[in-house]
């Protein structure tokens, strides 16, 4: 399915105008729109890429699973949700590990995705997708756990979730400066 068709593009943009209406009134105009912006630059991007959509966890973290006899156990399912692309589960994994454990600042977050490129590569040809979208798609997940964070803390979030939403936000920024 094209990216710009699929429910979870239609759902990001839908969040959006639902959380400028009830939730995003303490957020000035400019960064609202820079949001906006952002969706925009990602279907400018991948819009009419063929992605396969699936199940996301959208909190893959290393503490919500373990391995035990060769098998991953994953918990803490609350956050899944279907028709997501690919990949954001991934990022979720690589960043909050980044952010949570290793306390990296934006630029060092960035910087661990080319690092595990390998890994991502390997994933996006067992998928039959250009690696080329991986920056994108790690924009669509910044932009998605942004947007969740806010609604589950009704835009009223707590020092950490501030913290880590001024992380990623800086994160978006250096992705999109540098494209």
């Amino acid at each position: 399915m094209e990216y710009k068709e699929s429910g979870f593009a239609k759902r990001l943009r839908k969040r959006l105008r639902c959380l400028e209406n009830e939730k995003l009134k303490n957020l000035e105009d400019e960064k609202f729109l820079k949001l906006l912006r952002i969706i925009d630059f990602i279907e400018e991007k991948i819009g009419n890429e063929i992605l396969p959509f699936g199940i996301c966890h959208r909190d893959f973290t290393p503490w919500n699973t373990f391995f035990h006899n060769d098998k991953l156990y994953v918990f803490d399912w609350e956050y899944a949700e279907k028709e997501y692309p690919p990949m954001l589960d991934l990022f979720h994994f690589i960043v909050q590990d980044g952010i949570l454990v290793k306390h990296l600042k934006p630029e060092r977050l960035i910087k661990l995705i080319p690092k595990h490129r390998r890994l991502l590569k390997k994933y996006c040809d067992s998928l039959g997708i250009k690696d080329s979208l991986i920056m994108p798609l790690l924009l669509c997940y910044l932009i998605d756990i942004s947007l969740l964070y806010i609604e589950r803390e009704n835009n009223n979030p707590v020092p950490t979730t501030s913290k880590t939403l001024h992380i990623w936000n800086e994160m978006i920024e250096i992705i999109v400066n540098s494209s």
